[in-house]
């Protein structure tokens, strides 16, 4: 309950940004001091991190070269929504929309749909379903209600599943595109310690095998038997505030991911910076992303 106090306070007390910033500008043109200046322009930054950037959703474009298992495929990743707290139904709907204009084959999901969303306000989920290409999901931490959050997974898979929307969780689907035998495997979350990897095995020696997970830690779990052509996770936010030399150490990895194209051992992965913000309502420097991935 502290938790969700304090955040509040932080979300409402941001708003005194704007009245700040006036008075600054005022002192700063009537006194002619450099440090009203140099306020200003902090508070010009801090404005930015908290409105604009979380807003300025940008389209990231990625070949990833799979030796010749990709089939030109093109996948749409989009996750770390945390509609909740800090993100409404109207981002969620942008979201949609924009990955309604996008050329792809495949929409994933790499979880934490939620952060402190009430379950009474699952319903604002609906919105998924009018995306118009096939999709699966997995679940994230917040989900589950790690760290320090309340586990609403049961409500969410049922709320997504009753909109026609296919959680996989340790499950599979199988799905033939462009002509190419797809495998997609939905691994549990990293911090639930019970991902099923024994379906990381092709059932066809032809078919392409993506695991959609939310942690790309769970990487490093994996067996030396996995027949895994590609990962697709999320979780880091890429840092979300990127402060050079400093944002890494904010990053939630034990294995140093932060965004992009990964290559460990035998594995890439493709671990995306997403779409929302926790902790704090801000991005700088990170902006959120929907990733186009064209396999080939």
């Amino acid at each position: 309950m502290c938790d969700y106090v304090l955040l509040w306070l932080i979300v409402y007390l941001s708003y005194l940004a704007f009245p700040l910033l006036a008075w600054l500008i005022y002192l700063a043109v009537k006194k002619r001091r450099s440090l009203y200046f140099v306020l200003v322009f902090f508070i010009l930054l801090f404005i930015y991190a908290r409105f604009v950037e979380p807003n300025l959703i940008k389209i990231d474009y990625e070949t990833i070269d799979l030796n010749g298992k990709g089939n030109g495929l093109k996948v749409i990743v989009a996750g770390d929504f945390h509609i909740g707290l800090f993100s409404s139904q109207a981002k969620l709907k942008r979201i949609v929309d924009r990955i309604n204009t996008l050329d792809g084959d495949l929409v994933l999901i790499p979880g934490d749909f939620v952060f402190k969303l009430a379950i009474d306000n699952f319903s604002e989920f609906t919105e998924l379903k009018k995306i118009k290409l096939p999709l699966a999901v997995v679940l994230g931490n917040h989900d589950y209600g790690r760290p320090r959050g309340t586990d609403v997974a049961v409500e969410l898979i049922a709320t997504l599943e009753a909109d026609g929307i296919r959680v996989l969780d340790n499950q599979t689907e199988d799905l033939v595109i462009k002509g190419r035998a797809i495998k997609l495997v939905g691994l549990s979350d990293y911090y639930n310690n019970n991902a099923d990897f024994k379906l990381l095995k092709k059932d066809t020696p032809n078919q392409l095998l993506i695991s959609l997970t939310h942690n790309p830690d769970i990487l490093y779990q994996y067996p030396t038997s996995s027949e895994a052509d590609l990962t697709i996770a999320g979780h880091t936010h890429g840092g979300q505030i990127r402060l050079p030399w400093l944002y890494k150490l904010a990053i939630p990895s034990d294995y140093g991911f932060d965004a992009g194209l990964y290559q460990i051992g035998n594995y890439p992965v493709f671990v995306s910076s997403g779409l929302g913000t926790v902790g704090l309502p801000m991005r700088f420097l990170c902006r959120p992303e929907i990733n186009v991935l064209e396999l080939k």
